[in-house]
């Protein structure tokens, strides 16, 4: 495998124990690390240590670009899932809106009423300045 070296890294892998894999550049299995692609066009193995150990700077490097693509991918497949749900978002969006402007219509019904009656108004009045508490007063005929 030293004889071919790797152009790229296919996709990285993380194995129960059963699963673990021969490695491209020793004879050792690993259960972490990355299929790789070489100049002679071959795909294999290389544990994440070992790719590191026997082949250094560049192979730090493979692994730069490939968590760099990754990140890249994963930032493409939430913008296009946000997109998905754009005209679901819009639709609630335009329901609030006209849920508001009917309940906006009736609150200024509501206190167009209560402006007509001039008790009314002045008990609202009273209720605003003092955070919405509305007090009853009681008149005592005096017996």
């Amino acid at each position: 495998m030293r004889e071919y070296k790797p152009t790229h890294i296919v996709g990285g892998y993380d194995l129960p124990r059963e699963l673990w894999q021969r490695c491209g550049l020793c004879t050792h299995e690993h259960g972490r690390g990355y299929v790789v692609g070489t100049a002679g066009g071959l795909e294999t193995h290389i544990g994440q240590d070992c790719g590191r150990k026997h082949l250094g700077a560049e192979f730090k490097e493979l692994e730069r670009q490939f968590a760099a693509q990754l990140e890249a991918r994963d930032k493409k497949d939430h913008i296009a899932a946000v997109l998905a749900q754009r005209t679901d978002v819009l639709k609630r969006a335009e329901v609030a809106i006209r849920e508001c402007d009917l309940a906006s219509q009736t609150v200024a019904a509501v206190l167009e009423r209560i402006n007509r009656e001039p008790t009314l108004a002045k008990v609202l009045e009273r209720a605003l300045l003092v955070d919405g508490a509305v007090r009853i007063e009681w008149l005592s005929s005096g017996n």
